[in-house]
Order: C-alpha cells, then sequence, then structure tokens
C-alpha cells in the first residue's frame, strides 16, 4: 500500500517550482520497535521520481530475500522522508514484499 499526502505533496511541488530545486529523499526502514535509518539519501527531481526509487529498493530487497520467509517483513515499513523529516511515502513490506501491494 502506498500513501502521499496530497496536501504535502501539492506543499512540496510548489516549493520545487519556486526554488528550481531539487528534492533530498533518505529511504527509512521501520517496524515500531526498530529502525534502519538511511543517513545517505538521494536527490531526485520530483515526487514521482522519489517514488519510483522506493519501488526499485523494494524490488532490490525482493532479489535480496528470495528464499527466505516472508514473515521476516511482517511489520516493516519503508517510509521515505524529505531532509526536513516529512513523510512523503510509506509502503507496507508485508505486503508489497508477497507483491500484494
Amino acid at each position: 500500500m502506498l500513501c502521499l499526502s496530497e496536501h504535502f505533496e501539492g506543499i512540496v511541488m510548489q516549493s520545487l517550482q519556486s526554488q528550481n530545486s531539487k528534492l533530498r529523499c533518505f529511504f527509512h526502514l521501520v517496524n515500531g520497535q526498530q529502525a534502519v535509518l538511511d543517513e545517505i539519501g538521494i536527490t531526485v527531481s520530483n515526487l514521482e521520481d522519489a517514488k519510483a526509487e522506493a519501488l526499485m529498493a523494494i524490488n532490490e530487497l525482493r532479489r535480496e530475500s528470495e528464499g527466505t520467509s516472508n514473515d521476516d517483513w511482517k511489520g516493516w515499513m519503508l517510509n521515505v522522508v524529505c531532509l526536513e523529516g516529512n513523510l512523503l511515502y510509506s509502503l507496507n513490506l508485508d505486503s508489497d514484499m508477497r507483491g500484494d501491494g
């Protein structure tokens, strides 16, 4: 399941257009008790690019976890946040790792 605040998307898009700049995104793996934080991030041109990068990250995790139980991903989310820490996307790895999302 992919979640995106339409209101926040509008604010980010206006900011990007007015500044003619790029968006720095970070991909954090979280499960409510643990977090694996992306301290490097990537720079994208827009929110669609951030979404594409998130989906590529999911596919990479799928390849790396072949042969393991999907239960390993139960409760985990891939959160995409901007430099300010605002949530852009949240992907449920439990369903997405099974191909449900």
